[in-house]
């Protein structure tokens, strides 16, 4: 039966602005309204804290009236969560730990709000853990290495954004020269060439990249991807610490070295650890070519350097350019 009395968390932050906070408020208003008259999955949800969110999607801690918890994952868009909805239940499929799928659908108004509804996991968010120690922790690097490698066993045709359609997967472009024009990659370059960090002469290079990791694809094929995969996204059991749970996908269909890149390149530019744990790792699941890993770590370096390099005073900055400028490798 419905709830009658819902209490909805606001998620703040410090630096918020006065109108984000009116916006934050408004919507934990509609979402209080929402469960008040549409239960989900049979149960009377009567608190809901904010767990975290970024720009596509915000996530709460939901507790029902018999104690039941439960993650609502909030976005714009019911496409977006049916797929990530499908991704998260085919990788559960292959025996990857993944919060099991409740329920997905849209909280009726003037927008719909789109909904996912998961399992709450009873766990601690690995990134804090890795920051705490003072070792490497190279078999839990090992680990993660072998878990991307087992995401990317499921062979999907196309490239780019994933799209589910109910039966299967498929990309929404027909070549990875048109997921980088999808991906925004002409606009990061174009950006990298005005201040400096990518000249003339690299052009050459990065069209080689781009051609190799066609090739490759044609023989390794292109797998369904979770493009977000560090440890901020995997959560640890507390009673084992090699006990994981994978979280939070943004999925895509593309070569699968893009993904395995992007978490090569950010724990390297972190410092903490050496990436060549993670593609051990990898390797005990799927042999990697290093040509085209070496081709996928240049483009998505640069991809990169939307979301970490555009102060490149900054320690990642700075990292993301020995990549680019092949000074380091894994």
């Amino acid at each position: 039966m419905p709830s009658e009395n819902v209490t909805v968390a606001p998620r703040f932050h410090p630096q918020m602005s006065e109108q984000d906070r009116k916006n934050e408020r408004r919507l934990a208003d509609r979402i209080a309204a929402a469960l008040t008259r549409t239960p989900l999955i049979g149960k009377s949800f009567v608190r809901a804290a904010p767990l975290h969110g970024g720009k596509t999607s915000t996530v709460y801690k939901l507790t029902a009236s018999d104690e039941t918890l439960a993650v609502l994952k909030l976005a714009g868009d019911i496409a977006f969560m049916r797929t990530e909805a499908a991704a998260l239940s085919c990788w559960r499929a292959l025996g990857i730990n993944t919060p099991e799928v409740l329920d997905v659908g849209e909280f009726s108004g003037e927008p719909s709000l789109p909904y996912l509804l998961l399992e709450f996991i009873e766990g601690e968010n690995l990134l804090g853990y890795l920051e705490s120690q003072t070792g490497e922790c190279k078999n839990i690097q090992r680990d993660l290495g072998a878990i991307q490698a087992r995401l990317h066993q499921f062979r999907v045709q196309g490239f780019g954004e994933a799209v589910w359609d109910g039966v299967s997967f498929r990309g929404t472009q027909t070549s990875f020269r048109a997921e980088l024009a999808e991906s925004g990659f002409e606009d990061v370059l174009a950006f990298a060439r005005t201040d400096g960090r990518i000249e003339q002469s690299d052009l050459a290079r990065i069209e080689s990249a781009t051609r190799v990791l066609e090739s490759h694809a044609e023989s390794c094929g292109t797998r369904l991807l979770h493009t977000d995969f560090r440890a901020g996204n995997i959560l640890y059991s507390p009673n084992s610490k090699r006990i994981y749970t994978v979280i939070d996908p943004s999925a895509v269909v593309s070569h699968p070295y893009m993904c395995l890149s992007y978490s090569l390149v950010l724990t390297e530019i972190h410092g903490r650890s050496d990436p060549i744990h993670i593609l051990e790792g990898y390797e005990q699941i799927e042999r990697v070519d290093r040509s085209a890993l070496s081709a996928a770590r240049l483009l998505r370096a640069i991809l990169m350097l939307r979301s970490f390099g555009r102060d490149k005073t900054t320690s990642y900055a700075k990292g993301l350019q020995k990549v680019i400028r092949c000074e380091t490798d894994v």
